[in-house]
């Protein structure tokens, strides 16, 4: 049950070198499926979007206030001034001195209070602040939106990167660019060097199965190997020819019957893609080598095919019975004798 488990779940965890281009090839698909991976690119420089200030809509205490409203901001007042003689004078004078009209700044409250001048400056702010909201939703919805996504990468990154290189390579607030360029110094390999270890596994997927038993896992390695050698590009896969040559010679002694099919005249054996040639291969395989709990569904169709001839099942009855009729048929004397054949249908 785990190893069927394990072959369900085809999630790279990295832990090691060997581990580190189909995890990072993983990793570069599911950015550029979340449309983030221009700022996650080790190589690039792109930087992820900055939060959106929200613009602040016009106030109305900001406007000209209406003449009426002005008015009623008028009032007299006034001021005491005490007058005070010399040390030498006896008495002391109160003198009331009242000043001109103050004039404090009206501030509207409410449209209505706005001068014909405030109003239609205030409409026109507000106008414009319509337009500027609209964009400023649409450049927040997609800071959110790629906030969410960076945040499903992190998550991501701390289920596939063992603690080991979590501890070394992940900074706290770092960015995923970041964190991912140190996991590529830590554990990155040589192109050129995971070249050779591809095209060694692919050759090696080409050694014959010893046993014809086993020729789904080796049909299962051999698929591995070769999708890993087209990921890299690598020659030995990129020519269709080569490709089935290589798999022909593999599988000359297991199934030479196959092969003399595939080969034989009318087969277009040099246009063919490796993945349908896995196809016609496997399904020969599961005929004529059928895995452990497929006998039954062979024999079921055996019993399909016996029925699509046309010929009835024999039961009971056909078998070791005749029919009235036939017994009718034959002479009293050729059947009278006890343990003889009835000679109607062969039949004790």
């Amino acid at each position: 049950m785990a190893t069927n488990q394990s072959q369900r779940d085809a999630t790279v965890i990295l832990t090691d070198s060997s581990k580190w281009i189909p995890w990072y090839r993983q990793i570069k698909m599911q950015c550029e499926a979340l449309e983030i991976w221009d700022i996650v690119d080790p190589a690039g420089n792109t930087q992820p979007r900055t939060k959106p200030t929200e613009p602040l809509p016009p106030l109305v205490s900001d406007y000209e206030p209406a003449a009426a409203l002005r008015n009623t901001s008028s009032a007299p007042s006034s001021s005491t001034r005490t007058a005070r003689a010399n040390a030498r004078a006896p008495t002391q004078d109160t003198v009331d001195i009242v000043n001109p009209a103050v004039q404090t700044p009206a501030i509207p409250a409410r449209y209505s209070e706005l001068s014909a001048e405030g109003k239609e400056a205030y409409d026109g702010d507000s106008r414009e602040f319509k337009m500027v909201f609209e964009s400023y939703k649409i450049r927040e919805r997609n800071y959110r939106d790629e906030r969410t996504n960076i945040a499903a990468m992190i998550r991501h990154l701390n289920a596939t990167v063992s603690p080991h290189l979590q501890v070394s390579c992940f900074e706290e607030h770092g960015t995923l660019r970041t964190w991912i360029t140190n996991l590529q110094v830590a554990v990155g390999v040589d192109l050129d060097d995971e070249i050779r270890r591809v095209r060694e596994r692919y050759h090696d997927s080409l050694r014959p199965m010893r046993s014809p038993q086993n020729w789904e896992s080796w049909l299962s390695e051999y698929d591995q190997a070769a999708t890993r050698a087209e990921a890299l590009k690598i020659g030995d896969v990129i020519q269709s020819k080569l490709v089935v040559d290589d798999f022909l010679k593999a599988v000359s002694k297991i199934a030479p019957a196959w092969m003399a099919t595939f080969t034989g005249a009318g087969s277009d054996r040099n246009n063919i893609e490796r993945r349908q040639m896995m196809k016609l291969f496997r399904e020969h395989m599961s005929l004529a080598h059928p895995t452990r709990g497929k006998s039954r569904s062979a024999f079921m169709t055996g019993e399909a095919a016996y029925a699509a001839s046309g010929k009835p099942k024999a039961n009971k009855q056909t078998q070791n019975e005749c029919t009235w009729q036939q017994v009718q048929a034959v002479p009293e004397k050729e059947y009278s004798r006890a343990g003889d054949i009835c000679p109607a249908c062969d039949t004790p």
